[in-house]
């Protein structure tokens, strides 16, 4: 399973043939956290000093100046747990040198995503260069965040370059303020209007090799998730409770129901498992797996399915078995 070796933790829990791979781990960096403090009200001093402030007052540890050494870090949190790979997603548009960093310490355990502005002039060639320099495998979208459509016909140039260089889309329309920004202290720019998964139905449907991941489910867009994951064969759901940055706040049997109906809107091998895990010294999130297998086995998920969900379609989705396609290659 990993460098280490199956941890006690997932041995007593899941079976030795499944292998455990999180689609949605981020990437709070140390850069991550001057690009935020830039946005906060309450900045009004030396910037370092500010966010020694913060991480004690949220009671999180510091990451290091280097990204490499949180990359690391990362890593130690997966072999902790057993964990074969994780999705690393920076968190907002500029970070691309951290993901670039962490990814290059431990280069078999993350697969990167880069955070981008699609109204950014410099969009298209940020994304191309993190491609060939850091090996990027995605593109994190944040239509709530950015104020756009995931339709509108100004992102389709991202959507075109994601299709050449064969990019996974995720697309966040999990709650507005569910970040570590949140939090933090940063302005609040997200408008809800953008904030509806049934906006993504034409790109979804105008960019069929293009495979899309909505990145959250929950009670407030159920229905249009479900109604994508029906018209739409090339979006993908990844799956966790939701819940605040700092508290478990999920109902075991809500997320129970919302699983089930996305296992009939999506099938077993659209789903992935992920945690939305960041926060750090808490680390990686393992409530949120105990809570995602046991609602499977209520569910009586087939065993074989449950590994396809918990790994399996991400190996597939980002052709990790593939040598030539290897995002190990571009390293």
């Amino acid at each position: 399973m990993c460098e280490n070796g199956k941890s006690s933790f997932l041995a007593d829990i899941v079976d030795s043939s499944w292998e455990v791979i999180d689609s949605h781990v981020h990437l709070y960096s140390y850069n991550y956290l001057r690009l935020i403090t830039q946005l906060s009200a309450n900045f009004d001093e030396d910037i370092d000093h500010f966010i020694r402030r913060q991480t004690r007052r949220l009671k999180i540890d510091l990451p290091p100046l280097d990204p490499a050494g949180l990359g690391e870090r990362w890593a130690s949190q997966l072999d902790r747990y057993g964990i074969s790979r994780a999705c690393l997603l920076a968190g907002v548009p500029g970070d691309e040198y951290s993901i670039n960093k962490a990814v290059r310490a431990r280069p078999h355990r993350f697969i990167a995503f880069i955070s981008v502005n699609p109204f950014l002039d410099v969009a298209e060639e940020v994304i191309e260069h993190a491609w060939r320099v850091s090996g990027v495998r995605g593109i994190y979208l944040h239509p709530c965040q950015h104020r756009f459509h995931a339709a509108d016909e100004r992102v389709y140039p991202i959507y075109r370059l994601a299709k050449q260089l064969q990019l996974v889309v995720y697309v966040d329309y999990g709650p507005c303020r569910g970040d570590l920004a949140a939090v933090w202290g940063a302005a609040d720019n997200h408008d809800p209007r953008f904030n509806n998964p049934a906006q993504l139905h034409f790109a979804a449907s105008d960019f069929p090799t293009v495979k899309f991941v909505i990145t959250h489910i929950c009670e407030k867009n159920i229905l249009e998730v479900l109604r994508l994951g029906l018209l739409c064969p090339n979006v993908y759901l990844s799956a966790f409770p939701v819940d605040d940055v700092y508290d478990c706040t999920y109902s075991p049997a809500d997320f129970e129901y919302l699983l089930e109906m996305s296992m009939r809107a999506y099938g077993h091998t659209r789903i992935l498992f992920g945690t939305g895990s960041g926060v750090l010294p808490r680390g990686w999130r393992s409530d949120k797996f105990r809570a995602f297998l046991a609602a499977l086995r209520k569910l009586g998920v087939a065993h074989e399915e449950i590994g396809m969900i918990l790994g399996g379609n991400i190996k597939r989705l980002f052709r990790l078995d593939d040598h030539n396609h290897s995002y190990l290659l571009t390293l």
